[in-house]
């Protein structure tokens, strides 16, 4: 039961090459086709359409793809635009940031999209687990996946073009680095769109920072804005997850908060093992150097004001623990807690599809391939991870 709620975290966070092949489509249109496909009551807002979005990525990221092949390609994208960034910003594979720890929620995502999940939850209900079994599923399997995936979408639709096109106008050759211009680009009507401005201009920052210690601040600061941005964005269809319908006498906040102390949240690399309880306080044991102390103005208030602290390593953050998984200001802390606790992890960096990296050595696009080589190699990539486990 504990492996089913990594899925919850997996859709509160809840997206590979720059220059993709084929010719661009019309975004607008195309985002309004996919909102159109997708049911009315998993709908998010609906991103910027003035960004590119390539003919590879519009056919992978649609809302008629696959979904399980879809959330394969977006794990993918999500780590490679996390380590162009991070490239890109002058620390390597030393310091993460919101492409990074996206990479291994929409991973998790993909358990419930690919059913693994809820293989896992009737091992549960076989042994008459029957308090566990009811929690979270007050949806039918059929509708948490269709939520899941919808969502996991969603967010990439959102994500990977605006990763791409920030990539394009902030780092490499001919980089115009042209702020004011980018951002114009950016939707800025709601809250979250404020809040994801505020993050993309904290990488721009971070890019001309010298000073090594503030460049980290920075990064934190921005990967930390945009969580908090897409955590709002997602509120409203998050909360489908936590409907439940409570037997037995259970209240429904005894309920929220049951599930959200079997909730985890995994990163996996290379062998070794990140495991967070949501409802335990976040170790402050891993906080890199850079943010031990916070001289960055906008970060020490952003922490404060979501309660996240600490005095002496390795310490924890306390008060981060959740009771109440649904609850956004709950959520913010603990993902706020988490990517300062967490953003020079190792266990960030490893390629979640290891074998896929293997049929694509090169990684930089799957633009260089026919739209049915990508087909072919994602397919064998989903067999591959189902024989894995």
């Amino acid at each position: 039961m504990r492996i089913l709620f990594i899925t919850i975290f997996s859709l509160a966070l809840l997206s590979l090459g720059i220059g993709v092949a084929g010719t661009p489509v019309n975004p607008k249109k195309w985002i309004d086709a996919q909102w159109a496909a997708i049911p009315a009551k998993y709908r998010v807002a609906k991103p910027s359409t003035k960004f590119p979005i390539s003919k590879t990525d519009a056919h992978f990221l649609a809302a008629n793809y696959d979904p399980i092949k879809r959330n394969v390609y977006i794990n993918e994208t999500y780590h490679y635009l996390g380590q162009q960034l991070s490239q890109c910003m002058g620390v390597g594979n030393k310091i993460g940031n919101w492409f990074h720890f996206a990479t291994w929620a929409s991973l998790s995502a993909g358990d419930v999209i690919n059913g693994k999940k809820f293989r896992e939850l009737n091992l549960f209900e076989s042994v008459g687990a029957l308090t566990l079994s009811s929690c979270g599923v007050s949806m039918s399997e059929a509708a948490q996946k269709d939520l899941f995936g919808a969502v996991n979408a969603q967010i990439a639709m959102e994500m990977i073009p605006l990763g791409k096109a920030f990539l394009k106008e902030f780092c490499g050759a001919g980089a115009r680095k042209d702020w004011s211009a980018f951002s114009k680009l950016m939707s800025s009507t709601s809250p979250a769109d404020k809040l994801l401005i505020k993050g993309m201009k904290g990488y721009a920052e971070a890019i001309d920072t010298k000073n090594y210690d503030l460049k980290v601040e920075k990064i934190a600061l921005a990967s930390t804005l945009q969580v908090f941005s897409e955590q709002t964005r997602v509120d409203k269809a998050l909360g489908l997850v936590f409907n439940f319908d409570t037997p037995g006498g259970f209240g429904s906040g005894q309920m929220k908060s049951y599930c959200t102390d079997m909730g985890c949240y995994v990163m996996n690399n290379n062998g070794s093992k990140t495991s967070m309880t949501l409802s335990g306080d976040v170790s402050a044991a891993l906080v890199p150097r850079e943010l031990q102390s916070i001289q960055e103005p906008n970060l020490g208030a952003l922490y404060r004001r979501n309660g996240v602290i600490f005095t002496t390593c390795p310490s924890p953050f306390a008060g981060t623990g959740c009771s109440d998984w649904s609850s956004l200001s709950q959520r913010k802390k603990y993902l706020g807690a988490m990517f300062r606790g967490h953003i020079s992890n190792p266990d960030l960096f490893g390629n979640p599809h290891p074998n896929l990296g293997r049929q694509v050595p090169n990684l930089r696009s799957f633009g260089a391939y026919s739209e049915d080589t990508v087909n072919e190699i994602l397919r064998r990539a989903v067999v591959n991870r189902y024989l894995s486990k």
